[in-house]
């Protein structure tokens, strides 16, 4: 399903939720239902550094990835 959630609309903090985990390429064992928190936001690079709740371990979701997520 097309989402048209643009990099400009998310903000550091705001929480994502996964929607479809087959648009996610690398994933660290996330499932559709996970909400994560972005933690960085690199417009240069296209892509947002995401992590679930109380997780040390962190992964970037990339701009072409944004079909599989929402914004909560």
């Amino acid at each position: 399903m097309k989402n048209d959630l643009s990099i400009n609309d998310l903000k550091v903090g705001n929480q994502i939720l996964i929607t479809d985990i087959l648009e996610i390429e690398d994933t660290l064992g996330w499932k559709n239902g996970d909400v994560l928190e972005i933690i960085s936001i690199e417009e240069d690079y296209e892509r947002i550094e995401v992590k679930e709740d109380g997780e040390k371990l962190s992964e970037f979701i990339y701009v072409h990835e944004f079909d599989g997520i929402r914004k909560v």
